[in-house]
C-alpha cells in the first residue's frame, strides 16, 4: 500500500485536531482527578502534551540558539572574568558546534 505525504499529513491534523477537542471537554477534567500519577502522565502525553512539549523544545532551541548569537556578536562570551579565547583547530571546531 502507498502512503504519500498528503496521506501523513491529512493523519497528523487528525491526530492533532483531536487531541485539541479533547482538552476543551469537562470529562477530560472528571477522568484525570480519578487517575494515578503513572497514567495521567501517559494520558497527557498521548494528548496535548505531546504537541506542547514538542513547543517547548523548539522554542528552548530557538532562544538558546539566539542567545549564542548575541554573545558572539557582542563579544561576551567569557568564563567568570577570563575571555574565552580558542587554542588550536579542534577547540575553534568544538566551539563552532557550540561544545
Amino acid at each position: 500500500r502507498d502512503v504519500g505525504m498528503s496521506q501523513i499529513y491529512k493523519f497528523e491534523a487528525k491526530l492533532s485536531q483531536e487531541a485539541a477537542d479533547q482538552s476543551l471537554f469537562r470529562d477530560v477534567y472528571r477522568m484525570c482527578n480519578r487517575l494515578d500519577f503513572c497514567r495521567l502522565l501517559s494520558f497527557y502525553y498521548g494528548g496535548i502534551g505531546h504537541y506542547f512539549s514538542n513547543v517547548l523544545t523548539i522554542f528552548t532551541v530557538y532562544v538558546v540558539v539566539y542567545l549564542m548569537t548575541i554573545l558572539a556578536i557582542y563579544d561576551l562570551e567569557k568564563i567568570g572574568q577570563r575571555l574565552i579565547t580558542p587554542m588550536g583547530t579542534i577547540q575553534m571546531l568544538l566551539g563552532g558546534l557550540g561544545l
